[in-house]
């Protein structure tokens, strides 16, 4: 009975090492109001899956907004873009693993910023109720009741930098703890 469950478990294990990784194949597109001009701003983007803060693949953005990335792990993964002129990475999608071989998207730039305070839903949880606008005011630390620090109150997240740029996310998820 061991031996038949100890060769049950190494079939397992050897038929999860083969399986093939998720491969994510996107395109960033500008929308119209924005100046062609800042396509340029793509060849200092890099596009990364992270589990929790750690970085497990990364890519660079190519000059037509291109870019592929491999999750080869069997974690769950946020794919979010980053670089240069850029304050803090931008959520993009959540990738699941093994989801399929392929998995195709298309992001508009810049992120939404159109949308009023309250009318946002966050696109990893699909909720409004925690989705607060990104302040052009640095630094601001709000202490709470129990005296922890936070830079966020009901109505603002407060960047670390008060430096940006078109690419910079312009909402924070409270529930979820990413920029958009």
């Amino acid at each position: 009975m061991k031996a038949g469950l100890l060769l049950f478990g190494v079939t397992l294990f050897y038929a999860r090492t083969l399986e093939r990784p998720t491969v994510v194949q996107g395109v960033f597109i500008n929308k119209a109001s924005v100046d062609k001009a800042k396509q340029l701003d793509w060849l200092l983007l890099q596009v990364k899956l992270r589990v929790g803060r750690t970085v497990i693949a990364q890519s660079t953005v190519q000059p037509d907004g291109h870019y592929t990335i491999r999750n080869q792990s069997n974690a769950k993964a946020d794919l979010v873009y980053g670089g240069i002129g850029v304050n803090d990475d931008v959520y993009l999608a959540t990738v699941l693993p093994h989801q399929s071989d392929t998995v195709k998207l298309t992001s508009e730039l810049p992120v939404s910023i159109l949308k009023k305070h309250g009318a946002i839903n966050c696109p990893k949880c699909k909720q409004k109720d925690k989705v607060l606008p990104i302040d052009g005011r640095a630094g601001v630390l709000i202490h709470t009741s129990n005296g922890q620090r936070q830079p966020y109150n009901k109505k603002h997240y407060y960047p670390d930098s008060d430096v940006s740029s078109w690419l910079d996310p312009h909402w924070y998820c409270v529930r979820d703890t990413i920029k958009f």
